[in-house]
């Protein structure tokens, strides 16, 4: 079937041209690994039936890193050779050019394909690249879980802040009360010639405000 398609040439005996397209790379984008809140993998089971479910959670995790990796590799690895033979494509077409009368040795650039493709060197370059992607996606998680956490901390402080604050402002004018009735209990003890019955109320000290989540 493939030779009815325009790559029919890739399985036939007659030479490649340059003007045979290189095929495409369809290059769909790789879905990352869902995120599992770590609370899920460090809750102690309550039975065996939740262990399993758990550890079988933690396979699943560890499975879809893995595959995104692989993944993430190969799909750079299509990229890269395909932009590879593009780049040969365009040299053999200028020798084509030079003069068809020509005899061509039959090699572009010697052995130095398969040596690029298949060397260690740029199997680790395509590993780094997947180990940096994974890296970076890995601090975007932990910095939208810091924000989370940190969103989650400012709501509360706000909260204990307003009731504080509340708190503050009823005794307040519970206090200016007791000082109007012991400022009347004073004056009339003026004029009976006694003491207060009572001292002067005590405002007293309140809460300090907690210190603001950073």
């Amino acid at each position: 079937e493939l030779a009815k398609t325009s790559a029919g040439y890739l399985v036939s005996s007659s030479p490649v041209k340059s003007s045979s397209a290189v095929p495409h790379p369809h290059v769909p984008k790789i879905p990352l690994p869902l995120s599992v809140p770590e609370k899920l993998l460090s809750l102690v089971p309550d039975n065996k039936f939740e262990e399993e479910l758990q550890d079988l959670l933690e396979k699943y995790v560890k499975r879809e890193v893995v595959l995104f990796s692989a993944l993430t590799s190969m799909q750079v690895t299509l990229t890269l050779q395909h932009l590879y033979c593009e780049r040969l494509r365009g040299q053999l077409h200028a020798k084509e050019s030079k003069g068809s009368n020509k005899k061509s040795s039959g090699k572009l650039i010697g052995d130095g394909l398969p040596r690029c493709l298949t060397s260690d060197e740029f199997i680790a370059r395509v590993e780094a690249f997947v180990q940096r992607q994974l890296a970076e996606e890995a601090s975007k998680e932990r910095m939208r879980t810091e924000r989370e956490a940190y969103s989650i901390a400012m709501e509360r402080w706000v909260d204990a802040e307003e009731a504080r604050k509340a708190a503050k402002a009823a005794r307040m004018e519970e206090w200016r009360e007791e000082v109007k009735e012991w400022m009347k209990e004073r004056d009339v003890a003026k004029k009976e010639k006694r003491r207060a019955r009572w001292t002067k109320p005590v405002l007293g000290r309140f809460p300090k405000a907690l210190p603001k989540p950073k």
